[in-house]
């Protein structure tokens, strides 16, 4: 699942990295 993992993490999915960007500062582990 590591190579997986870097093709979902390429700059080809600007998207895909914002939301999940976007997730984790939704999800503060306060």
């Amino acid at each position: 699942m590591a190579p997986a993992e870097r093709t979902t993490r390429e700059p080809g999915e600007p998207g895909v990295r914002l939301r999940f960007f976007l997730d984790l500062r939704q999800e503060p582990d306060a």
